[in-house]
């Protein structure tokens, strides 16, 4: 019977790979770059994020997302950043503000007309440039009310591209986001002027295509770029694990799942310890696997039990599988690990 459970958790994992990937960013010094060719000439600068935390009213910092700028304080052309603002700012703090600089004393800005971010919720936004509508941003496929008269589509600048922090190298501790990112794309048209529905990932790359990340291909911490444009990124920190930002899969347990499996397993992602719980059922047997199939943890009770506690501080951070037997069948979860 266990032979027959490994066996087919190693399917299970080998599936795990090919399921849609994100980036964890912790706010504190995670952060993606890539060259400054990914941005030139650019009209679209699209992507999925979810806070970690709730970003609001009271944000006393920047919680970037993506930018291409040399950091606070210092001067340069052709920038443009896209970041929850802080309360300093006007009209408030948790507006998400795409702001163009053509020069230091030339800039334009647009702002979301929310400015609460729900922790572990996904949103799409995509930052225009239209050529003949102006900037815009969209959020879930909704245009924004604010427009802006900027018309000209990024210019050639030979500073890196961030994702999660404002400039590359750092220059602040304070200008991080908390939360994880997918499928960022670079286009070089407007790609929407209305209402449109977000695109599920993975994006497909086209010839209008400049850059895409989609974190599904990764040597390490370099993070292919799927346009064929090799415009490689490198992970500084951070995080790989699976999730749908289109709602398919859920890496979060909620009082849905619990009544339909009848099996909890918590916190995710977790720290130091993994709880397994059972509604009604009764756990016989559970092992933990790591992304690559390799059984980490397993235990076989003798005497029936509805909760088992996993001490997983010594575990590496990332994605596994969890399997239970129970004496109503098996169950296998994915949980991740994080520290």
């Amino acid at each position: 019977m266990r032979t027959i459970t490994i066996l087919l958790l190693l399917v299970i994992a080998y599936q795990l790979h090919a399921q849609n990937s994100v980036v964890y960013l912790d706010g504190s010094n995670d952060h993606i770059y890539s060259d400054f060719n990914a941005a030139n000439d650019a009209r679209t600068i699209e992507f999925w994020f979810k806070p970690e935390i709730d970003y609001d009213s009271i944000l006393n910092h920047f919680a970037t997302l993506i930018s291409r700028d040399p950091g606070y304080g210092v001067s340069n052309n052709d920038v443009f950043t896209i970041a929850i603002q802080h309360s300093g700012i006007q009209p408030g703090g948790g507006y998400l503000n795409f702001t163009y600089s053509v020069t230091d004393y030339e800039y334009y800005t647009v702002l979301s007309d929310n400015n609460y971010w729900e922790a572990d919720k996904w949103y799409h936004v995509a930052a225009i440039i239209h050529p003949e509508l102006g900037m815009m941003l969209f959020i879930d496929g909704k245009k924004q009310e604010m427009v802006t008269q900027y018309f000209n589509a990024t210019g050639i600048c030979d500073l890196a591209l961030c994702i999660g922090h404002w400039g590359y190298p750092p220059t602040t501790t304070d200008r991080f986001f908390n939360g994880s990112v997918d499928d960022v794309r670079i286009s070089s048209i407007a790609r929407y002027a209305e209402d449109f529905s977000p695109p599920c990932p993975d994006l497909q790359t086209d010839e209008y295509t400049k850059a895409l990340w989609n974190f599904n291909d990764s040597t390490g911490n370099i993070l292919a770029d799927s346009s064929g444009h090799e415009h490689y990124a490198f992970m500084v920190g951070g995080m790989l694990y699976e999730d749908d930002p289109c709602g398919t899969t859920d890496t979060e347990p909620d009082n849905s799942t619990i009544a339909e499996s009848k099996i909890l397993v918590y916190p995710v992602p977790a720290n130091d310890m993994l709880h397994i719980v059972t509604d009604n059922d009764r756990i016989s047997y559970v092992s933990l696997l790591n992304i690559d199939g390799n059984v980490i943890y397993e235990r076989e009770l003798e005497k029936y039990d509805k909760e088992i506690n996993i001490d997983v501080s010594n575990l590496p951070s990332g994605s596994y599988l969890v399997t239970v037997n129970t004496d109503e069948g098996i169950e296998t979860k994915k949980v991740i690990i994080q520290h």
